[in-house]
């Protein structure tokens, strides 16, 4: 009777298979798939090939042939000949023969290859190993090695005497060497490392280098995580000069419109206390709906002095109004408080539409505790509504300053627009070409110790005239009239005529003449013009076709009988990216040439130029020199420029606006070398990464100071205990 039993159960699972049907044939739902078996009835053993598959709750087998021993109706182990493969999760796994235990969940793979994905990246780990004990939640190999190179023979990879594979989670490595040059030259050694699969940033990472003011150092950082609470680094450091050193950081997350973090950082301090032995930061965010709160402090212990800063802002934003209030506080201070200095900025901003009218304020404080004098205060308020004939603005403010002498208050101005285009009238064509404004405003200036009223009126006049084809003529005209409550008065016009022609074959013409002249004086420093009497004739040539421009220009004043400069420009575009341009100004009083400047921009899909220059033509000295480079010369090599200074003081590195770097990139496959170079800083740096991990980089350096520049920053292989 047994044997029929098992005879039925061959047929039954034979024509299943046959019809891909998959039966659970264990109480743990295992799924058997393949296009031919073979039932050893006196071995209980199923012989499956041609795609042959088993499928469990926590893996999938693939196989050349797998071997399925039964028991009981049910599959108990099966082992997997050529060609398998393990699929768990997001993982997959290679071997070359597969003993797989269902109940205990273990077993052995020979020549184990495996493939993990880090988290947030491209890139993939590749495991192997001689023999590996497997299980879905771990598995040990031992020896070991592991790289991100897919070639056959990698470029680079990190042996271990054991390897401890999570999957999904993250790798644990014992007594680990790198290996460079295809794998012929052993470059360092770690007791231990950790690469985590699951979290962009590392379980364990280190950094090692050196510096002058420390020495040698080694940074080691944990990197927790919990659920529901946040996360956080805790840091353990030692220095050549200083000794041990350590600390925190805690990011907290309450819900995910409130989050913050704390920063706790303790060490021993250098003989000359450049270096602080306590440093604390705080900030935190809130957000719901329109509203945005964000705090954030620091402060840096030296003994002699303490530095503390405090930003706070608050903001709310609704239906295009938007309130924000923003305070920053600084402290110094040293272990006699009467040298300290402390000051705290307060502002606020309003910005409201109500119907169509719009209202916008500010308040600036400023408060000098150590120096109350100092303290002062600015503001406006600024209402105003646009029309299509009438605009008006209603406008109050202070400009307040350490110094009293240079406040300046507006209580109120008031200023109205009339644009006579915008009516629909019978008397157009007559007053469209009019715009008039009306200001009137009570003004206290403290430089010229004057309290005054002050009204405006301004008429503005444009009209333009097709006279014979191709000329047109523009009138144009400006005339204003200022009284002060202090009786004075002050004039001016400057009305102007011009005759261009519109573009023909790409040239155009302009001549133009413009008065302008003026009576009276203001008593106001803010508002003063000059009245003297201007008879300016100017002129204009240029040709613009085809992406070429050419244009020039000058003037001459029929006052003073001088001539203005002869501005030549010459300039090539011949896309939106692309262009040159070169500027000739010619001072034909002195009949020299002024300094020439020349404008360069080159952007095609691996090249990048840019150049902005300033020349003296005598002697050809430069004054100005800016440029940036970013050159992909083939798939393999980049090169990067950029620089910015004055080429007649050179590199200064206390100018914060001096750059000069130009860094070459090779790409090795896998890997990235670059060679760089600070002219500022007066550095250079050999800098070598993995890409697989970003924040991994080995650095050597040298400048002016320090001969030897010396850094290891392995944030994805970490070191740990």
């Amino acid at each position: 009777m047994g044997k029929l039993k098992r005879l039925m159960f061959f047929i039954i699972i034979n024509i299943t298979l046959f019809c891909m049907i998959t039966p659970s044939l264990a109480e743990e739902k295992v799924k058997v798939l393949g296009e031919k078996i073979k039932y050893l009835m006196s071995e209980d053993q199923l012989i499956i090939t041609g795609d042959a598959q088993i499928i469990t709750k926590d893996i999938t087998i693939k196989a050349d042939e797998i071997l399925a021993t039964f028991r009981d109706g049910q599959v108990i182990e099966f082992k997997a000949l050529g060609g398998v493969t393990i699929i768990k999760d997001k993982d997959t796994y290679f071997g070359k023969e597969l003993t797989y235990h269902l109940k205990s969940k273990t077993g052995v793979v020979l020549e184990l290859q495996g493939e993990s994905k880090l988290k947030d990246s491209k890139e993939k780990i590749y495991l192997y190993g001689k023999e590996a004990k497997y299980s879905p939640d771990l598995i040990e190999v031992t020896p070991g090695s592991l790289t991100s190179c897919e070639l056959d023979e990698p470029h680079y990879f990190f042996k271990a005497g054991k390897m401890k594979i999570y999957p999904g989670d993250e790798i644990k490595l014992y007594h680990v060497t790198f290996w460079e040059f295809n794998g012929k030259i052993p470059l360092f050694y770690w007791p231990y490392y950790s690469i985590s699969l699951k979290e962009k940033d590392q379980r364990f990472t280190y950094k090692m280098g050196y510096s002058k003011l420390t020495g040698w150092f080694l940074k080691t950082a944990y990197n927790y995580y919990n659920k529901g609470t946040g996360h956080g680094e805790l840091y353990l450091d030692y220095y050549q000069k200083l000794g041990l050193a350590g600390g925190f950081k805690h990011f907290y997350v309450d819900e995910k419109n409130n989050k913050g973090s704390v920063y706790l950082y303790l060490q021993r301090q250098d003989e000359r206390k450049t270096v602080p032995y306590l440093v604390f930061k705080h900030s935190h965010n809130y957000t719901y709906e329109g509203l945005r709160f964000a705090t954030n402090t620091a402060l840096n212990r030296y003994g002699i002095r303490d530095l503390m800063t405090n930003t706070n802002s608050v903001s709310y934003t609704k239906k295009g109004n938007t309130f924000s209030w923003n305070s920053k506080f600084t402290g110094s201070y040293q272990d006699i408080s009467e040298y300290g200095t402390y000051i705290l900025k307060n502002t606020v901003k309003t910005k409201l539409k109500i119907s169509d009218i719009n209202v916008m304020g500010e308040l600036t404080d400023d408060r000098y505790f150590h120096e109350p004098t100092d303290n002062y205060w600015s503001g406006y308020l600024k209402v105003y509504q646009n029309k299509s004939f009438l605009n008006w603005t209603f406008l109050t403010k202070k400009k307040g300053n350490k110094n009293p002498n240079l406040n300046f208050y507006i209580l109120p101005e008031l200023e109205m627009k009339l644009n006579f285009n915008a009516l629909q009238t019978d008397l157009k064509p007559f007053i469209s070409p009019f715009t008039y404004t009306i200001q009137a405003g009570r003004y206290i200036e403290n430089r010229s110790q004057t309290d005054a009223y002050r009204l405006v009126n301004r008429l503005d006049f444009r009209k333009d005239l097709k006279l014979i084809d191709p000329f047109i003529l523009v009138l144009t005209g400006t005339g204003m009239v200022k009284h002060y409550s202090t009786r004075d008065v002050v004039y001016q016009y400057n009305p102007a005529v011009e005759i261009k022609t519109r573009p023909i074959y790409g040239f155009s013409t302009s001549i133009k003449y413009s008065y302008r002249n003026g009576e009276g004086e203001s008593p106001f420093y803010f508002d003063r013009q000059t009245n003297k009497l201007s008879k300016l004739v100017s002129g204009r040539l240029s040709y613009n076709k085809y992406g070429l421009n050419i244009t020039t220009y000058t003037g001459y004043n029929l006052i003073t009988k001088r001539f203005s400069l002869l501005n030549n420009s010459l300039g090539y575009r011949w896309n939106e990216k692309n262009s040159i341009q070169l500027i000739v100004p010619y001072n034909i009083e002195q009949k020299k040439f002024s300094d020439l400047t020349g404008n360069v921009k080159i952007n095609y899909s691996n090249f990048t130029f840019s150049l902005d220059t300033r020349v003296n033509p005598e002697g050809w000295e430069f004054k100005k020199f800016e440029t940036e480079l970013d050159w992909q010369v083939n798939k393999d090599w980049h090169i990067n420029l950029n620089a910015s200074f004055d080429p007649k003081k050179g590199f200064d590195p206390d100018n914060p606006k001096n750059k000069g770097k130009i860094e070459i990139i090779r790409d090795l496959h896998c890997r990235e070398i670059s060679m760089s170079y600070d002219a500022v800083k007066k550095e250079i740096w050999f800098n070598y990464s993995i890409k697989a991990f970003p924040n991994q980089k080995f650095r050597l350096g040298s400048n002016e100071e320090e001969p030897v520049l010396f850094d290891i920053n392995l944030g994805g292989m970490s070191i740990g205990q």
